[in-house]
């Protein structure tokens, strides 16, 4: 049983009503703003918002049956002197395991080099315009991304056992996000091809691990205003000093990944589905509501969204007072993932709001249009 997996395995169960965390909130978070950062040119993939975030926690949950998939979550990078010393360690497996030994390798955990053999496996199922079984790699690669982005997971010191400050991974990555997780918003800054995705994973680990004392500070800084006690004050507290740095490990996550799935379509030679059908699961589970594309746009811009069941559907947007200024659809669709294109025309530029109501799901999303 790997180091971590004694504790890991107790916060997934225990985690089991909180969402699972960083595995439940915010791995939907990563993985369902990955498509606002996606290339014009891959805009047709916007439909995978839904199923990247619905499978988001995929990994998460194969932990309990798949012995092999623990240590890709994690690497106790500051475990290795090497990185101590000079800030890096050797990328080849096989290089770094003739160092140190394969197992101390399987201990500290593989999570760089699970990434990149995620993003292998993607480019294959591309290449093959596998575009379901696509979807669910591309999820996992966000999974493991931003277990990437958690400082708490590329320290030993993952549960504050070395700091006496035991709990906090579970404070942290569960317990705060679940009630602030309203509060972050990703920017969507645009993907980019990677040259060296080798390079790109150890480097984002590298400056990630930068946050892991910030995270134990919010922490110990947290308790003491609280007495000590996990209440409402201590959360508040913790809150008000990991936003800062939180927020934008959760947009960094969701670009990147957005980067490395656009990386993975041009080295598969840029595939396109001969239908939209193939670019998401069979059916919606779930209500929602996905990211318009082009955002932001001119002079048109795709609605994408998913039906769980069979129902009147209308879709309206409104302007920053309140205002409707165009009605898209109101009628009965079918259950499962759609789409309505925008075509404002005499409107000025500006941030529009459009709102979906179907039954007794509502949902909006901010919109720009550019003049």
């Amino acid at each position: 049983m790997a180091k971590k997996y004694k504790i890991l395995h107790l916060l997934i169960f225990s985690c089991a009503t909180l969402g699972y965390g960083w595995g439940g909130t915010g791995h939907r978070i990563i993985n369902g703003s990955a498509a606002l950062s996606f290339p014009p040119e891959m805009a047709f993939l916007s439909y995978w918002s839904t199923g990247l975030a619905e499978h988001g926690s995929d990994a998460d949950f194969r932990k309990s049956s798949d012995p092999a998939e623990e240590n890709k979550h994690y690497i106790d990078i500051d475990s290795f002197p090497e990185f101590l010393a000079a800030g890096r360690i050797i990328q080849d497996f096989d290089s770094l395991a003739a160092l140190h030994g394969r197992d101390f390798l399987m201990e500290q955990g593989i999570l760089p080099w699970a990434i990149i053999a995620a993003t292998d496996s993607l480019t294959r199922a591309l290449q093959n315009r596998q575009w379901d079984k696509a979807l669910l790699l591309a999820a996992d690669l966000g999974h493991y991304i931003g277990d990437a982005h958690n400082p708490l997971h590329i320290t030993r010191n993952y549960n504050g056992q070395f700091t006496n400050q035991q709990g906090v991974h579970s404070r942290y990555e569960s317990r705060m996000l679940d009630r602030y997780a309203n509060e972050i918003f990703c920017r969507g800054d645009r993907g980019v091809y990677i040259t060296h995705v080798a390079d790109y994973t150890f480097r984002m680990i590298y400056t990630n691990y930068a946050c892991v004392d910030s995270v134990l500070l919010a922490d110990r800084s947290a308790a003491q205003r609280a007495g000590n006690t996990w209440n409402d004050t201590y959360y508040a507290n913790f809150w008000q000093t990991a936003q800062s740095f939180t927020v934008p490990l959760l947009d960094s996550a969701a670009s990147r990944l957005a980067s490395l799935i656009y990386t993975c379509w041009i080295n598969a030679g840029s595939p396109r589905p001969t239908s939209l059908a193939w670019t998401h699961p069979a059916s919606a589970s779930v209500y929602s509501l996905g990211p318009n594309y082009p955002n932001p746009f001119n002079p048109a811009t795709t609605l994408t969204y998913a039906l769980a069941a069979a129902g009147q559907v209308r879709i309206e947007i409104f302007n920053l007072l309140g205002r409707r200024v165009a009605l898209l659809l109101d009628e009965w669709q079918p259950q499962g993932y759609h789409e309505v294109t925008w075509h404002p025309e005499g409107l000025p530029g500006g941030v529009y709001i459009c709102r979906i109501s179907t039954g007794s799901y509502n949902a909006s999303r901010r919109m720009q249009l550019i003049k």
